[in-house]
């Protein structure tokens, strides 16, 4: 397992979804600033009208010590809050259309989360992905959409933001 540490745990992510998701034009390792229109579509196919930048977000980190070994041996559960945040922009001409488009991207996200509960590691550093704490989390995938921005000064173009909570729980000795 590896050592306490959240820099193995981004990598990780960042390899397990960076040019994985149809519609996800610009994956970032952490947080980005707004970037460009162009990033939202970097990836794609020429001319695709619905686009995202993705980048995953950690929230309040927290460790429990499992007793194995007495108090001062055994192993501690890390366990980390993320939310993947979706910046979505679109020049479909129907709303309605660009909704189907941000749909369709969060679905394919949802689907990579739920393909290994490790994305990829193997349990080392990530144990355990996608399905709460088992702890009493409230639930393994979290959706909220925010409604959409229509930008009149980019010829009607939409914005919009998803962000997807989950949990990441990584197994360190300690």
């Amino acid at each position: 397992m590896s050592g306490p540490g959240l820099v193995p745990v981004l990598d990780a992510i960042f390899d397990w979804f960076n040019g994985q998701i149809p519609g996800i034009g610009t994956w970032y390792p952490s947080q980005s600033r707004l970037s460009d229109e162009e990033m939202f579509t970097a990836s794609l196919a020429t001319g695709t009208p619905t686009g995202a930048i993705a980048f995953p977000y950690f929230g309040t980190i927290s460790e429990q010590r499992i007793a194995f070994g007495g108090p001062t041996g055994g192993l501690k559960q890390v366990t980390i809050p993320v939310t993947f945040v979706l910046w979505s922009w679109s020049q479909q001409e129907e709303a309605e259309a660009a909704d189907r488009d941000l749909k369709r991207i969060t679905d394919a996200l949802k689907l990579r989360i739920r393909q290994d509960r490790t994305w990829g590691t193997g349990g080392d550093p990530i144990f355990q992905a996608g399905e709460g704490t088992g702890r009493g989390s409230p639930s393994d995938v979290r959706d909220d959409t925010r409604e959409p921005v229509i930008d009149e000064e980019k010829g009607g173009a939409i914005f919009r933001i998803v962000q997807l909570r989950t949990t990441v729980v990584s197994m360190i000795f300690a």
